[in-house]
């Protein structure tokens, strides 16, 4: 059962070295979990939430217009209330080389991974090995490079 997450910011460093997320899901259980993921692996870390397609629109939008300190990496959930994901996809594809990976409870639709590529479709609840390695390949640990726990080296 789904229960709406509200649109927020979670932190555990305001350094310019955390590792900036965007996460697109509503299933506030699925939030806590990813949240305890990144907590475990220790990596200072600011995910930025959005708990419908809506709001993960509305994000997209500003940050294309206003590019602060952009996320390394994006998590979308592949079934979030409002626009669908390949409309989100467009959004985030039109201005932005964000490595974006889908995450479902289900398997991800043959149209998505087709966008993405398989190995950025995951199914949730995510691991922390999952994580990093999604982390690693977006290049979000370059500066890291083994100085957190359970980080693996980017050489």
């Amino acid at each position: 059962m789904k229960s709406k997450a509200m649109n927020r910011v979670l932190k555990s460093d305001v350094s310019e070295d955390a590792v900036r997320v965007f996460v697109a899901e509503d299933n506030a259980a699925d939030v806590f979990w990813l949240e305890m993921v990144f907590k475990s692996s220790r990596l200072p870390y600011v995910i930025d939430l959005a708990a419908d397609a809506a709001s993960a629109k509305n994000y997209l939008q500003q940050f294309h217009r206003e590019p602060n300190i952009p996320p390394k990496i994006i998590f979308l959930d592949v079934n979030l209330p409002g626009p669908d994901a390949t409309e989100l996809l467009d959004c985030i594809h039109a201005a932005s080389t964000v490595p974006v990976f889908m995450i479902s409870g289900t398997e991800v639709p043959r149209h998505l991974r087709d966008r993405v590529g398989e190995s950025r479709c995951l199914q949730k609840p995510l691991t922390n090995s999952q994580l990093l390695e999604c982390l690693n390949s977006a290049g979000a640990l370059t500066k890291f490079d083994g100085a957190y726990q359970n980080v693996p080296s980017t050489s």
